[in-house]
Formats: structure tokens, C-alpha cells, sequence
């Protein structure tokens, strides 16, 4: 018989489970090659051998967070600035979060490779001055991201720092030249901390064996202010020692207060080949020996799901595969790394050579659910009619913020039964989303479910139904009455868009970009007429969306 201390053991032990999860655990994958890829092969990704967006695949498999490489000047447009803003509009577009990760580099920066950007070589003697140049540089790029209403959740200060970054002759020196580095890492740190301080950073090196010395020369060299250690673990260059691992991760929570993620691993699926350029690696981990002595999807599948659960085990963060997207195109330089189309790791993408998800390979972890799951889970909420009449064709879906919500999920169907899904997303983190391409006389079911890490609860179901206006050619629902507003100037000029009604009302105004994020919120309490400043808004296209009891309409706006 079990003494009542061993029961209170048991009992201590999930309760720390639960207390140490009461935040999201990230899956998902890098997908800093899609834009590229994209441009001069043509949408090439597919589920279930339909072509289908990336973002929409990695969401619709339950994936929330998506990561992204930013070189300062790439001899390309690609991983530069512009493209890796485009990609993140596209992830949070989906409901994913983003974690950004600076290189401070043109190009690969890695362990043994730093590079310092050729804007910044004539600062390589002068730290302070290098320091302040890197600062601007993130300041710059996460203020812009922030006016446009994409600031990444997360941001890497650095990859694969091990040696620190930014040598003009490229090659890491060891020891590291801490004089120098600390200012560089503390630069970068303040940068994220003064624009937003809840972005998440991260400092991040390649090789979990080394981790934990790695982090006790931070804190002997004065960078402590950061809040995730992230690790490069790829059993082919690393090992397969996930328990060794764990222990990591414990210690650093209790000795350094820092959480651990995982921000790149993967396996090799096949020994195959798609093109004409060597694959890096063709490795079975050996804790897997006994499945197969060649790689295959199950053998993938297996080391994501066990690093994962391992991870989640011990406290850590989250997981994220790396080079899921690096098909080979066959399209003579694209991407533009390598010259033939082909890549080093397509034997080690979420897809198959012919561009297909693999159904039984990496991309099973982040379909899992990790945590236990019980009645902790989201408490009870109720969804609302949804946003009325749309001259874009859009509606927006609105419900009541469930607490202890971490995420919510959106399903539509045409049928009750929610047997042939319009719209499956995940991952939104706002009490509202809206879709697009809503079809004329037609009835919509739809329902919401909260999650967090310990369950999930799930709404009512509603229904509505659209109909054609034959004057306009704009949908709208049958229950709203015809809105009676004028929304002026139209474009924006001077920063100021207002609104006047007919008479006066109870509700809201919301300003989203062409994203559908949410970027100004404002009530209406019993007035005929509000006005709206867009002044911090930078110009472009934006939906203008007024919801009360008797009008529901989204405008598109232009602001000059």
C-alpha cells in the first residue's frame, strides 16, 4: 500500500506539471524559403495532392508558430527585409505566431561562420560603435514590423551564436572576444526591450551538449537579460541523448530562470535524392535502429514526437523543424542558393518528392497535443452574431474571450453536421477573424473552440445566411437591417476618418489591415457621429468595420 506521502508526491508532481505548462507549448517549422520558392516555381506545396498555401497547411495541422531568417543585405531581395516582412504578413495572416530571427549577417551565419554585414566591416575595431550600429538595425526593423501591426511574439538576438557574431573575416574566434560580444548581445537586447517589451528573446546556440556551459558564460559575462535559451538539435550532427537533454532544460529553469526552446531540428525521412546537389545527410538516429536501417517518414515522425514530448516533460517551450520547405524546384537556380534548383536537405522537407505532405512524417508533431487534458481546460464562453453586410466580400466572426484561452480554433461548414469544412483555423489569438470569398445565398454554420494546454471547450453552434443585394452586388446577412452610415473622407488625407449615422447608436468601430488584424478599436456610446485618428497608420488599404444592434458593415478605406 501507498503511504498518504507517496500520494502527495504523485499529487506535487502534476500539479508542478500543470503549474509549468500554464503556457502555450510552440510547434511549428522555419519557413524562410517559401517566398523565394514560391516566386519562380509557383505555388508547389500540397496536402492530400491538392496545391494548397504553406501557412494553411502548417495552421490547419494544429502548427502555432512559424520562424523566419533576416539577413541585413543578402546579394538578393530574398531574406532581406522586404521579403521576410511579406512572409510574416502571410504566418500571422493564418494565426500563427512568429518568432524572427536576426542573423546579423548578409548571409548564413552558423557556428563557425559570423559574418559581419559589409555595411558595418568598418566598425570591426570600434565594439561600441558596432554595438550602437546593430542596435539601430533592430530598433529600425522591429519598429517598423510594430507600425505595421506584425511585431513578431519572439525574436533571436543571433544564430547559432556559439561564438559569438559579427567577425569580418567570417570565421568565429575562440575564446570568444566577450569585450565585444557582450555589447553586441545587450545591444540587440535593448533594441527588442524598448520597442516592445513583450517580445520574447532569444539567444540562441547550436549543440544541446554545450548548452548549459554556453548559458553560464552569458550570466559570467553580464547578458541576462533575455528570456529563452535556443538550441540547433539535429541528431546527426548532435546525437540522439534526449534524456541528457532533459536535464538540461531542468537545470537551466532552476539555476537560470530561462525557459529552453527548440528552434531547429529534423531527420532525414529518405536516403533518396530529387536533384542534382548532395544531401547533407542521410543518417538513421540509433535509438531508432531497430525501425529500419535506411530513414524513413515513421523514423522522422518518431524523433519529432519524442524530442517534443521530452521538451514538454521537462518544462521547455516548444519545437520547431527546420528546412521543411527546402524542396528541390528543379528550376535551374531557385532558390538562388545552389545553382541547379535542387537542395542539400530535400530528404529532410515535411514533403515528398513530389511536393506532398508526408502524412507520416515530421509534420505528425505538431498535430499533437502535449499536456494532460481535463476540466483545467478554458472556461465556458458564447459567440455573437457575426459582422453583417461586407463590400469585400469578407465576414467577420466575433465571440466572447474564454478565460484561460490561450488560442482559439474557427470552424464554418455549410451543414450542421460541420462535415465538409469552409474554414478549419487555428491558432487565433484575438476573440474574432475574418474569411473571405463569402458565397450569395447561402447558410453558414460555424463554431469555436478555446484551448490552452490543459483542454479545450467548445461554443454553440450558430447559423446565418447570405443574400445577394441586386443594386450594389454586395452580400450581406438577412438579419441586418441596411446600415444607414457615411464614412468620410474617402481616401484618408489628414489621419482622421469619421463616421456619421443617421441617428444615434450603441457600438463599436475596428480598423484592420488587408491581413485582417485588428489595429484600432474604438466604442460608440449613444453618438451620431465618431471620429477615428489613423494618424499612426501608414498609408495603404484597411477595412473599416461598424458593428451595433441594427448595423453591421465593413468598408474598405484608403488612407493617403
Amino acid at each position: 500500500m501507498k503511504s498518504k506521502s507517496t500520494y502527495l508526491t504523485i499529487l506535487l508532481f502534476f500539479i508542478g506539471l500543470i503549474v509549468m505548462h500554464s503556457q502555450t507549448f510552440y510547434k511549428g517549422a522555419d519557413a524562410s524559403y517559401v517566398n523565394e520558392i514560391e516566386s519562380c516555381a509557383g505555388q508547389v506545396y500540397k496536402e492530400n495532392g491538392q496545391l494548397k498555401d504553406f501557412y494553411s497547411i502548417l495552421a490547419d495541422n494544429n502548427a502555432n508558430i512559424v520562424r523566419f531568417r533576416l539577413w541585413h543585405t543578402p546579394e538578393n531581395e530574398w531574406s532581406g527585409y522586404l521579403d521576410v516582412k511579406n512572409a510574416i504578413s502571410r504566418a500571422k495572416a493564418k494565426g500563427l505566431s512568429v518568432l524572427l530571427d536576426f542573423h546579423y549577417s548578409d548571409t548564413w551565419a552558423d557556428p563557425e561562420n559570423q559574418c559581419t554585414p559589409a555595411a558595418w566591416t568598418h566598425l570591426s575595431n570600434d565594439y561600441p560603435a558596432l554595438a550602437t550600429e546593430l542596435y539601430n538595425y533592430t530598433h529600425s526593423v522591429l519598429s517598423d514590423l510594430k507600425q505595421s501591426g506584425l511585431s513578431p511574439e519572439f525574436v533571436q538576438v543571433g544564430n547559432e551564436t556559439n561564438g559569438g557574431m559579427c567577425y569580418n573575416n567570417c570565421t568565429v574566434e575562440w575564446p570568444n572576444t566577450w569585450e565585444k560580444q557582450t555589447l553586441l548581445y545587450n545591444a540587440g537586447i535593448s533594441a527588442c526591450r524598448d520597442v516592445d517589451p513583450d517580445i520574447k528573446i532569444i539567444l540562441h546556440q547550436a549543440d544541446p551538449q554545450h548548452t548549459e556551459w554556453w548559458v553560464s558564460e552569458l550570466f559570467a559575462y553580464d547578458v541576462i537579460d533575455f528570456d529563452i535559451v535556443g538550441v540547433s538539435f539535429y541528431p546527426c550532427y548532435h546525437g540522439d541523448d534526449i534524456e541528457t537533454f532533459q536535464n538540461t532544460i531542468t537545470n537551466i529553469k532552476s539555476d537560470y530562470n530561462k525557459d529552453v526552446m527548440v528552434v531547429e531540428t529534423s531527420a532525414p525521412w529518405t536516403d533518396g535524392w530529387n536533384d542534382d546537389q548532395n544531401n547533407v545527410s542521410n543518417c538513421v538516429p540509433q535509438r531508432y535502429r531497430s525501425m529500419g536501417r535506411k530513414p524513413t517518414p515513421e523514423i522522422c515522425s518518431q524523433w519529432c514526437i519524442d524530442l517534443a514530448n521530452a521538451i514538454y516533460e521537462s518544462g521547455g517551450l516548444g519545437l520547431i523543424y527546420w528546412g521543411g520547405e527546402w524542396i528541390a524546384s528543379g528550376i535551374e537556380g531557385c532558390p538562388s542558393y545552389g545553382t541547379s534548383g535542387g537542395s542539400t536537405w530535400e530528404n529532410q522537407a515535411l514533403f515528398d518528392f513530389e511536393n506532398n505532405l508526408l502524412p507520416t512524417g515530421g509534420i505528425n508533431f505538431m498535430q499533437l497535443h502535449y499536456g494532460p487534458t481535463n476540466t483545467d481546460g478554458p472556461d465556458n464562453f458564447s459567440l455573437i452574431s457575426p459582422a453583417g453586410s461586407v463590400a469585400t466580400y469578407s465576414i467577420t466572426y466575433d465571440w466572447n474571450d474564454a478565460g484561460n484561452a490561450d488560442y482559439y480554433t474557427l470552424l464554418v461548414a455549410e451543414d450542421p453536421n460541420f462535415s465538409s469544412l469552409i474554414v478549419n483555423q487555428s491558432n487565433i489569438t484575438q476573440s474574432n477573424y475574418t474569411i473571405d470569398n463569402v458565397s450569395p445565398n447561402t447558410t453558414y454554420y460555424w463554431k469555436v473552440i478555446a484551448s490552452n494546454s490543459l483542454g479545450d471547450t467548445e461554443s454553440d453552434i450558430l447559423s446565418f445566411t447570405t443574400r445577394k443585394r441586386l443594386k450594389s452586388g454586395q452580400l450581406e446577412l438577412v438579419e441586418i437591417e441596411e446600415p444607414i452610415c457615411n464614412i468620410y473622407p474617402n481616401p484618408i488625407k489628414d489621419g482622421i476618418c469619421k463616421v456619421q449615422f443617421e441617428s444615434e447608436i450603441v457600438g463599436s468601430v475596428r480598423i484592420s489591415n488587408s491581413a485582417g488584424l485588428m489595429l484600432i478599436h474604438k466604442e460608440i456610446n449613444n453618438q451620431d457621429f465618431v471620429s477615428i485618428d489613423c494618424s499612426d497608420l501608414q498609408k495603404g488599404l484597411y477595412l473599416i468595420q461598424i458593428i451595433s444592434s441594427n448595423i453591421n458593415i465593413t468598408e474598405t478605406v484608403v488612407i493617403d
